[in-house]
């Protein structure tokens, strides 16, 4: 027969997996977050639409990532930015979607673009498991 003095150890025990992996997800979030605003400064910057379009191509090709946002300082737009968003639908297929669509489960990191110290928008990636 077994005590329940063993009980909170035990629960412990099976916790410490689930915590790894949470810390896990969140490390993987903050640094995909960090390349990814790292890969779309120069092209918002720029107004390279190609350049940024393929980024969020790649981006969404990992099965983590379930959405992107990105706020582009704009002075010709309302609000003084444009959103553009882009996520995965159940069949996999990367479409692009309104900002208030996105709400998928798990993390989401924001990140500012910058380039010469100067905020040209910001990124937020969405991830899940």
């Amino acid at each position: 027969m077994r005590s329940l003095a063993g009980a909170p150890d035990s629960l412990f025990r099976a916790r410490t997996p689930i915590s790894r992996l949470r810390t896990e997800l969140r490390t993987y979030t903050e640094v995909q977050s960090e390349q990814l605003a790292a890969s779309l400064a120069l092209p918002v910057w720029n107004f390279d639409q190609p350049q940024l379009s393929k980024i969020y191509e790649s981006t969404l090709h990992d099965p983590k990532v379930a959405a992107i946002l990105v706020r582009i300082n704009d002075v010709s737009s309302p609000g003084g930015y444009r959103t553009e968003a882009f996520a995965r639908d159940d069949a996999g297929n990367i479409r692009p979607m309104n900002s208030t669509e996105l709400a998928p489960p798990g993390l989401i990191e924001e990140r500012p673009l910058l380039v010469n110290g100067e905020k040209v928008g910001s990124s937020a990636l969405y991830v899940t498991t």
